[in-house]
Formats: C-alpha cells, structure tokens, sequence
C-alpha cells in the first residue's frame, strides 16, 4: 500500500477506485482526523492525560458521568473523578487484580472481565450495594457493603430461630408470635382477642392470611374460628397510640358481626 500525504480535499469520499490509483486530493476513508471548511484535513489532537492513577489500579471505564478504575484491594485514589471498584478473586483473595478484558455497560450495571495473577479470568456484574449503616435494622437477605469498600458484599441473616409462621385456621392465644407465610422482615404478637364471650377459648384464626403491614408498631386485624372468606377489617397504622376497635362492624352484605381477634405487630 503507497502512503500520500494529503494536505487538501476537492472530492470528498470517494470510494471508487481508478486504474491509475487514487487521487490525492480524495480521501477513500478518514480516521482520527476533519476536514475544515476550507477542505483541508486536520488531525484530531491525541487523548490528553489528565490524572497519574496510583499503583495498583488498572482499566478505566467511564460510565453515568464517572470514571471508574480497579484494584483487588484499598487504594487511595488522589482525584475524586475517579472512583474505585474493588474485585476479589472468589477463592484466592490474596491474587492481584493484574489486568481487566472488558468494562462495559449491561443492563445498567458495569459487566468487567478481569484477570488475576495466577492466571484466573473472572466475570462480574456489579449492581450497586448500599453501605452499613449504624442502628438500622436490616431485613432477611438485604445486602450491605463496609463504609470503606473492601469488594465484598454482606449479606443479612437471622440471629435467632424464626417464628411460627401464620396458619389458616389456627389457635390464638395472646402473647402468640406469627409471621406471614411470605416473609416482610416483621413478626406480628397478638396482643388481644375481642369476643362477645369475656372469656373466649378455643380461638382459632381466619382461613385467609390478613394483610400484612410492614411497619412499626402497624396494627393487623383477622376475624376468627375460620368463618370468614376476606379480612373483616383492613390494616391500620396507628397514629397516637393502639386506640379501641370496634366491637361490631359491618360486612359487605350488610350484616353485623363481632370483631373478634386482634393481632399486632
């Protein structure tokens, strides 16, 4: 292939292809470089270095407004336009992270590629983690990550053994612990069971799961001894305190019946 030096531009394109070879004064492509209003072909001016990453980082990727750059451990990063993604190998956390294949994104989150020193090529899609936070409760398989990243994430499990969970049809009792059948993160105490008879036995619950509310200190009212299709009342938050249900309500036919059982949270 002949190299000419084109320095004006009269034809464009031009993709055709003459028997005497190209002209030059048209370009058949154009690459890393414009043509000025006057037709001449100017450079584009090279990547320009703005910031000396420190050691231990490799690959950068800009996504959303950011810069990201890796390391497989803690590194002060000097320029707070860069930000940092820590990748671990999943079985050798001793690797360094030596080079990264691909950053790119997918799906909304950065998909990367990266190599360790021994060799391993892992794959990570790195949704975002909210950092611990101090006197917060965390639910049942929440995910957290330390307030310095250290390229792990944490993920919630139970302290203690769980409860009862809900079941249609029954015994109540006050003081009784319950959890829905789909776990919300709250657990639900009976704290009184309102009848007609002052001192109701044999409770037994609804046949249809109430509607939780997940919330602190959410009241949950179930109807009992398996009578009814629906909650006979819907879940309410309390405002200034417990308050007092009714002690009748009335159903969707019209007719009135005895609020029975209450659970709260």
């Amino acid at each position: 292939m002949r190299s000419v030096s084109l320095t004006s531009a009269k034809s464009g394109i031009q993709r055709l292809r003459d028997k005497a070879g190209a002209r030059p004064d048209t370009l058949y492509d154009l690459e890393n470089a414009y043509v000025t209003a006057a037709l001449s072909v100017v450079p584009r001016p090279g990547t320009v270095l703005d910031h000396t990453l420190p050691a231990g980082t490799v690959g950068l990727t800009g996504f959303r407004g950011k810069k990201y750059v890796y390391a497989s451990s803690q590194v002060t990063m000097t320029d707070d336009s860069y930000e940092l993604v820590i990748l671990k190998h999943p079985t050798d956390e001793v690797q360094p992270l030596i080079y990264v294949h691909f950053a790119e994104p997918f799906l909304g989150y950065l998909y990367v590629v990266g190599e360790f020193g021994n060799g391993d090529v892992f794959h990570y899609w790195l949704q975002p983690v909210d950092a611990w936070e101090a006197n917060t409760a965390y639910c049942i398989d929440e995910l957290v990550e330390p307030t310095v990243p250290n390229g792990y994430s944490y993920r919630a499990t139970r302290i203690g053994p769980p409860n009862p969970v809900w079941d249609a049809g029954g015994t109540r009792n006050i003081g009784d612990l319950r959890e829905p059948s789909t776990a919300n993160c709250y657990y639900y105490e009976i704290t009184n069971i309102f009848s007609a008879d002052p001192y109701p036995t044999d409770v037994t619950g609804s046949n249809t799961e109430p509607t939780w509310v997940a919330e602190d200190g959410a009241l949950v009212y179930e109807d009992v001894n398996g009578t009814n299709s629906t909650p006979s009342i819907g879940p309410t938050t309390p405002t200034t305190g417990p308050g007092t249900p009714p002690s009748s309500i009335e159903d969707r036919y019209g007719l009135q019946r005895e609020l029975d059982n209450r659970i709260e949270q």
